[in-house]
């Protein structure tokens, strides 16, 4: 999913000789996430050429709606106050 594709680990974890073609890397340190590799600069956002992979939008909706409707059996999505109750199903 996505046009751009990245692993997220600790330093270490995974080095960028480890990267697949078009991967990035980001590091959390400090709980803060760093960009390590392959990052886009601006205007690769919107450029369709340098994107490394094609996104399915249509996927993409479907992962958030599924996401979603989890939330709403639980009964996450009642009310706003509910928020906090996402950790805790780990969503």
């Amino acid at each position: 999913m996505g046009d751009w594709r990245f692993y997220l680990c600790e330093p270490g974890v995974i080095t960028v000789d480890d990267l697949p073609a078009g991967w990035g890397l980001l590091y959390v340190i400090n709980g803060r996430v760093r960009k390590i590799h392959g990052w886009p600069g601006n205007h690769q956002w919107v450029v369709t050429v340098a994107k490394p992979f094609k996104a399915n939008k249509q996927a993409e909706c479907d992962y958030l709606f599924s996401a979603l409707r989890r939330l709403e059996i639980r009964g996450v999505t009642e009310n706003g106050a509910d928020a906090d109750r996402v950790q805790t199903y780990g969503l």
